[in-house]
């Protein structure tokens, strides 16, 4: 059996994290060969073994949201479901099950709380990220007695590759004007990954970046660059 490739991975300390690559599935044609999402137009059958096929590599079922650029979250732990419907972020603190999100341009967040040893991962992107999900999230943490927190910023489309109407600019500008740019080719243009950092900056969160932009790098999927594509997941749980 072929292991699902990786964009990048890693680990807090505490939990691991994987954001996979193009590589390693069964997924055909233009959703070639990792595409973990149930929604785009692939065999369902091709998803459950890539998705099957993910969660043998970690050694844990995992949940996977799914999105709808909202800022709804939901709290998974052992007995929950391997998808629920309409959250754009997951947490847990269960180390029986590992939780995901997809992206294809969007921004994923993967964030460690290490003292309670609790772990999310988000999907952002422009709405996402101005309508707040990332210090939400961090609410939500601190909540239940988080105070260090870790997170990272994965693979996301630059700004240079991401053109937006005026009013989609101005809309933006008035909630994260740190994501608002005049591009090179003198367009307005919107960087989540700028934006989701002036969140983490202004939470006094630590972070780093995965600074991957999946337009420009054909072993990850775009859905601006392809239109009809799969998805890939950013996944993270508790070490044992």
């Amino acid at each position: 059996m072929n292991e699902i490739a990786a964009l990048a991975k890693g680990s807090f300390d505490g939990a691991s994290w994987l954001i996979t690559a193009r590589t390693g599935g069964v997924s055909k044609d233009q959703f070639a060969q990792t595409n973990f999402s149930l929604n785009v137009g692939e065999d369902s059958k091709l998803v459950q073994v890539n998705r099957s096929r993910l969660a043998a590599q970690i050694g844990k079922p995992i949940t996977f949201a799914k999105a709808i650029h909202s800022k709804n979250l939901a709290w998974v732990d052992e007995k929950s479901s391997d998808e629920i419907a309409e959250v754009d972020g997951l947490i847990t603190s269960s180390k029986n099950r590992a939780i995901a999100t997809l992206s294809a341009d969007c921004a994923t967040v993967l964030i460690f709380a290490l003292g309670v040893k609790i772990i999310a991962t988000l999907h952002a992107g422009w709405k996402g990220m101005s309508d707040g999900i990332l210090p939400k999230t961090i609410y939500e943490l601190r909540a239940v007695g988080a105070r260090e927190i870790k997170a990272l910023i994965g693979p996301t489309i630059c700004a240079e590759c991401y053109a937006v109407s005026e009013d989609r600019y101005r809309e933006v500008k008035t909630k994260v004007p740190a994501a608002c740019f005049i591009n090179k080719q003198n367009e307005f243009a919107i960087d989540v990954r700028a934006g989701l950092a002036w969140q983490l900056l202004n939470e006094k969160v630590s972070f780093d970046n995965v600074l991957i932009c999946p337009f420009e790098d054909e072993n990850a999927y775009s859905f601006r660059r392809d239109h009809k594509t799969g998805r890939m997941a950013s996944v993270i749980w508790l070490n044992n």
